[in-house]
């Protein structure tokens, strides 16, 4: 293995016995003895030096289990994993941390676990204090200590020891948005010296900023492995097929029109495809649709949710065009919803769907595409005031594409 390599991981898995007894007959020779359960398998790659990689993957795919093993904290049950260098790992951050113990007495005890020196460790002291902004209660057990102050104590200890190759589990939702940032800017500082992280997260935004390569599990093994961004496309591309069901293929029919919902995509106004935006920016929503007699009496509607599923606005097309183009034989048209995004930072799914409008805001839904996304709304707080947002009503307008002219 080159010098370069921190970890080289081949034809790694892991098996759990469905049963206590099954594990110990094989542990005394017997094996292949019962039901196991197979957590992960086939898993190869290999991480660099300076690399900075992230593991995405749904609940329950195996991404905790994969960075535990990679750590030495729990074993595998086939393949070889190879590893070079001082490997740190941030996957429960109060290891090593007890309530009786002092943050001081803490301090020394992590660094010592790493195999840090006194000396080391009496350097590193007032750097990890000034960091986890802890100074006036350093001395007094951690019992007394917050859930919050006790994991920033813990995270600033983990970052300050030098480490080839640091591990992080998600551990950057720390204290409030200030200390996360101030844990995202660590993070990168470690990053420019030279050391390399394997982090695994389910905020985009965080695997964005912190990640050049991606690896996704799906189905207990490695699904893709690649350019971050890339990665994520596949990570959301999967994920959408895999949740709730959807009405595409259902369509309504009057004779033989058909009224059916053929895709949704996302651009800026120029027509370039995008997934990140900023607070205030416009993005088009275009919406490809077949349609013939009787469309007049259909509406076109696009719905944003934020990320915990709740929505942020559901627009219609009649509020921007009174009647939709009828043709006699079924035409495939395009309708584009331009939304200037005054809402909060995060990342948003969004669906589009066709319906007979049998109300003002009443729709028998007909056909509808699968939600899609993120795209993902930031924020500079360095450079720009924080907005004051609300969820709806926000600007948008809503037109039939001229096939000539396709932005506005």
């Amino acid at each position: 293995m080159s010098s370069d390599t921190l970890v080289k991981l081949e034809s790694v898995g892991k098996k759990y016995p469905g049963r206590r007894l099954v594990w110990l007959l094989d542990k005394v020779g017997f094996h292949n003895i019962g039901e196991w359960n197979e957590v992960l398998k086939g898993c190869t790659f290999s991480i660099q030096r300076g690399e900075s990689v992230g593991i995405m993957g749904r609940n329950g795919s195996g991404k905790s289990t994969l960075v535990q093993m990679i750590a030495g904290t729990t074993s595998f049950t086939a393949g070889s994993i190879h590893r070079n260098g001082r490997i740190g790992a941030m996957l429960d951050l109060t290891t090593g941390f007890r309530p009786e113990l002092t943050g001081r007495q803490s301090i020394y005890l992590a660094g010592a676990l790493a195999g840090l020196q006194r000396g080391k460790i009496d350097q590193l002291v007032p750097s990890i204090v000034e960091f986890s902004e802890v100074p006036d209660m350093l001395d007094r057990p951690l019992a007394h200590y917050s859930s919050g102050t006790w994991l920033r104590l813990a995270f600033a200890v983990q970052t300050f020891i030098d480490y080839d190759l640091l591990i992080v589990d998600e551990a950057l939702q720390v204290g409030d948005i200030f200390f996360r940032q101030k844990c995202t800017t660590r993070i990168k500082e470690l990053f420019s010296r030279g050391t390399a992280l394997l982090l695994v997260s389910h905020d985009p935004s965080v695997l964005r900023e912190l990640c050049t390569r991606g690896i996704v599990l799906s189905n207990n093994t490695i699904a893709f492995d690649g350019q971050i961004d890339e990665a994520l496309r596949f990570y959301y591309r999967f994920s959408s097929k895999s949740g709730a069901p959807s009405h595409v293929g259902i369509a309504a029919k009057k004779g033989l029109q058909e009224y059916k919902i053929l895709g949704v995509d996302i651009a800026d106004p120029s027509g370039n495809a995008r997934e990140m935006f900023m607070i205030g920016e416009e993005a088009v929503f275009r919406i490809r649709f077949t349609g013939g007699l009787e469309l007049r009496q259909y509406r076109i509607i696009l719905e944003l949710k934020d990320r915990f599923g709740s929505s942020t606005t559901t627009l219609y097309s009649d509020r921007y065009c009174t009647e939709l183009p009828e043709h006699q034989e079924a035409t495939e048209l395009v309708f584009s919803f331009k939304v200037k995004l005054d809402i909060e930072a995060g990342e948003y799914t969004y669906r589009a769907s066709i319906g007979w409008a049998v109300r003002p805001n009443g729709t028998d839904i007909t056909s509808a595409s699968d939600w899609k996304g993120p795209f993902i709304v930031d924020w500079s707080y360095e450079t720009m005031p924080a907005p004051f947002l609300g969820k709806f009503g926000i600007t948008s307008l809503g037109y039939i594409e001229d096939k000539d002219k396709k932005s506005r």
